[in-house]
């Protein structure tokens, strides 16, 4: 799902991390469609310790979540 995302929703997403005083976590969002920018969007759930395992063996393989934790903490 995240490849399909406006762009807008990525700092959408520091923000909400921002008022959780944290670089990671997980956001369950309903909006009308995520093509769209997230100005309707509503936040379901905020998970500040969410699993990312998922992603890294998931079939298409498409989201470093590792090596983006890892920049991310480590301003790399």
């Amino acid at each position: 799902m995240t490849s399909s995302l406006h762009p807008d929703f990525g700092p959408w997403a520091a923000s909400v991390a921002e008022l959780f005083g944290t670089r990671i976590l997980a956001i369950a969002a309903l909006c009308v469609t995520p093509r769209d920018p997230p100005t309707a969007a509503t936040i379901l759930e905020v998970n500040t310790a969410p699993e990312w395992v998922h992603h890294t063996f998931s079939r298409e393989g498409t989201h470093d979540i590792a090596t983006r934790i890892l920049r991310s903490w480590f301003d790399l």
